[in-house]
């Protein structure tokens, strides 16, 4: 049972992990000018596998070595705990762009 609810927990996790997505990509692709979309769709795929994919798993493992040095126990439980914590910080971000996102979406129709 405990396995079961593991799974569950991970697959809503994940789930909501890529809510994201479309709204963002959305609004990239209504601001980018037509001739752009396609470069700034393919940027911004290379950009979020470099970082996400390319220094999210090395800066989880530094972290943890770190917090383990400390003498704290399952440091990679805590070094991912806190990694997680980034979220918010995104989550802020998003709220500031998104006060501007409309006025940004009539000004790139306007041309």
């Amino acid at each position: 049972a405990e396995a079961l609810s593991i799974v569950a927990w991970a697959g809503v996790f994940s789930v909501l992990l890529a809510l994201y997505y479309g709204p963002t990509y959305a609004t990239y692709m209504s601001l980018a000018p037509l001739a752009h979309r396609g470069a700034l769709g393919a940027l911004i795929v290379v950009l979020n596998s470099l970082v996400g994919y390319g220094l999210g798993p090395p800066l989880v493992g530094a972290l943890s070595d770190l917090i383990a040095r400390q003498g704290i126990a399952e440091s990679l439980r805590w070094a991912l705990s806190a990694v997680v914590c980034l979220y918010f910080v995104a989550a802020l971000f998003f709220l500031a762009a998104s006060r501007t996102a409309g006025r940004d979406a009539k000004a790139a129709a306007a041309g």
